[in-house]
């Protein structure tokens, strides 16, 4: 699932869209996870060089930690950095 956000939305705020779309089902995702499905919280971030300045960190507040463990769903970080050349 997207967060449908622009790409250049922080983490966090794609975060909070993407669970708000999850509303109501975490109970449900959890029975899923506890049968053998997966979950999981996938995100991926690039750094470019240049003068924009950008957010470095994500901050999962205590209601997403406490979905992602409810629903038995993992969480999966990617970033990558580019060097000037």
């Amino acid at each position: 699932m997207d967060s449908g956000l622009p790409e250049t939305t922080s983490l966090d705020d794609q975060v909070e869209a993407v669970l708000s779309r999850l509303d109501g089902t975490c109970e449900r995702i959890g029975e899923l996870t506890a049968l053998g499905s997966e979950a999981g919280l996938v995100m991926f971030r690039s750094f470019e060089p240049g003068p924009a300045s950008t957010r470095l960190g994500l901050l999962l507040s205590e209601e997403i930690i406490g979905f992602l463990h409810k629903a038995g769903a993992h969480v999966w970080i990617d970033e990558y950095g580019y060097e000037d050349e």
